[in-house]
This record gives C-alpha cells, structure tokens and sequence, in this order.
C-alpha cells in the first residue's frame, strides 16, 4: 500500500474517507484510488467522480477508468473545461474523441486561438462538432484555396458560431476559391500527372474558355473537382462516385466566363438514364417554350440531370448544355460519345 507523503495528500485522502457515505464509495475503493494514481493530491476529485458515474450506472464503475480518464483530461483541461464532480464517463471519452478530432483535421492554432474553445465542453460541444462536420467538407479544395480557409478558420477573434456562418456560406467561401486557369486546363495530362488526359478534354471552345472534360475515376474526379461541393469529390468517395455517374464515367463542364456557382458544372447518372426525354425536351425548348415547360412539369427528373458547384441542380439546364453543345442534339452523341 503506497503510503502519502504530503501533508495535502493525507488531507485530500483524509477528506474522502470522511465523505465516503456522502459519495457512496467504499474504504476498500478509496485505497485503490490512492494505490493507483499518479498524483496523490487527485484522491478526492477521483472520488467524487466516481460517485457521480455509479449513481448513473446500472453496475460500479471500475476505478482504474476513471483514473486513467482523469489523468487524461488533466493533460488538456485548458481546452474544453469540463465540471469534473458531474461528468459521466461517456462525456469524458466523447470529449477526449473531439480533442483528438481537432488535432487530426483543424490546424492546431485553432486549438489556441478561438475565443470560445476554453468554454464548458457542454456548452459548445454540438456546435464544435457541426462546425468540424462543415470544415471537412473543405478538404477537396486547392492548397491555395484551404491556406485562406485556414486562415480565418485560426484567427483569434472568431468564435465557433462564426466560423459556422463563414463555412456555411458557399458563396463567401467561392471568394476565396481558386479556379482553373485555361493555362491549367491545356496542360492537365502533365498537371493531373495522367489522372486526366489530353483526349478526355473531349469539347474546347476556340478561345479557351468552355471546356467539357470526360471523368471515369474517383481520382480524376477529385482532382478536377476540386473547390465544388460534389460529394465525389473527397477522397474515400468511390462508393458516391459509382452512384452518381453513369457505368463508371461522367462529364464535367467548365465555363470560365461565368464567375459564379456555374462556372463548374457535372452530369449526373440521370442525363444518361433520361437520354430519350432528354432529346424531346431539347426539341421542345428550341421550338415551343410552352410546351417545353409543360413537358419538364411532367418529367421533373430532367432538372437533375446536372449540378452547378455548390451542388444544386441548375434551374434550366437545357439552356446551360445548349451554351456549349448548341441546340443540335445529335453534337450530343458526338461529344459525349454517346
């Protein structure tokens, strides 16, 4: 039995046992607290920790967890303060998961500079992990693009709820987006390093700024779409890129006029599963506007067919394709190799 060498440590183990009916522990888990802790002078915290869980536990909590979970949370009580007489085992581990989540994915100046992460873990503990769930959403951008992102993501003087706002505004973050350059584009075999190819820039305007590009993996669909919204394009999303393009391939349209949302553009599986309506309702829109509406009305699917880069479906998007395909459809089986 390891004996107490300070005074404080006998008066912290002194006050335990005098409030061990109070706590509802027992001598015998008092001395195995005071065996088992690094630091002596933790005895009664421990115990009042303890308590605590096995008031809400349907068996005793084992003494050795809340040690190790204590010793753990004192590493870091700076961030993420927590009332350790009323915290239950869960919210320590869920609290240690958020800590370790915010090394792994925030750069670690957010740790030290937002005003709010030394609040009470349960104050901003949802809001913290929304805030994360949006910031891993920026991870396809460009470096360039991210570099700016973690700038205001690390300033000292923005709280979470801010930085929920500026993540959640798509067009705030497009300010701060990196486009492709027609520079880029004509050298993206070299650029992609054989992700993409030459050939696979199967449409390109006379003066370089349309660009349709063809897409048949996940990695290329990462690489080019990087700064959308897409969910195929974040790695690990081969399973969404097989859901949303059509036997493996799709398309992705790039207009470097249009400096907003639209500039960036991808089919989805249902241009190709809607191809005949698709023909009609290009018939219709070139002939009777009327009709053409009244026929989209009845196959509502068609304005699914293609999504900007905030990924929304465009609202006409048989306008958008003829800016770059004309209203000549048969150009689509052409291009589109269809």
């Amino acid at each position: 039995m390891r004996k107490l060498s300070t005074y404080k440590q006998f008066e912290n183990y002194q006050q335990a046992i005098k409030n061990k009916d109070i706590l509802d522990i027992s001598t015998e888990e008092i001395e195995e607290i005071k065996d088992l802790v690094s630091n002596q002078n933790y005895i009664y915290d421990i115990c009042k920790i303890l308590s605590y869980n096995n008031k809400y536990s349907f068996n005793r909590v084992k003494v050795k967890d809340i040690i190790d979970l204590y010793e753990e949370y004192l590493k870091t009580k700076t961030y993420l303060p927590l009332n350790i007489e009323k915290t239950t085992i869960k919210e320590f581990k869920e609290r240690e998961k958020l800590l370790n989540s915010i090394t792994e994915d925030l750069p670690k100046l957010f740790r030290i500079n937002n005003k709010d992460i030394r609040l009470p873990y349960n104050k901003i503990e949802h809001d913290l992990s929304y805030m994360m769930g949006l910031y891993s959403l920026t991870k396809n951008k460009k470096k360039e693009t991210l570099d700016k992102i973690n700038s205001v993501i690390c300033s000292s003087n923005k709280t979470i709820s801010e930085l929920i706002d500026f993540l959640e505004d798509k067009d705030k973050l497009d300010s701060v987006d990196s486009m492709w350059t027609s520079e880029e584009l004509n050298d993206i075999e070299n650029i992609s390093d054989g992700l993409i190819y030459s050939s696979d820039i199967v449409y390109k305007s006379e003066d370089d700024t349309k660009y349709i590009i063809k897409i048949d993996s996940p990695e290329a669909m990462q690489f080019i779409g990087k700064n959308t919204f897409w969910c195929h394009t974040y790695k690990g999303s081969s399973n969404e890129f097989s859901q949303y393009t059509y036997y493996g391939y799709t398309f992705i349209f790039i207009n470097l006029k249009y400096n907003d949302n639209e500039n960036m553009c991808v089919l989805t599986n249902k241009f190709f599963e809607l191809y005949d309506e698709l023909q009609e309702a290009i018939e219709l829109y070139n002939t009777d506007s009327d009709e053409y509406y009244e026929y989209v009305e009845e196959n509502q699917e068609i304005e699914e067919i293609i999504f900007n880069r905030h990924n929304e479906p465009l609202y006409n998007p048989i306008a958008y394709l003829n800016t770059f395909l004309g209203d000549d459809f048969s150009r689509y089986d052409l291009i589109l190799d269809l």
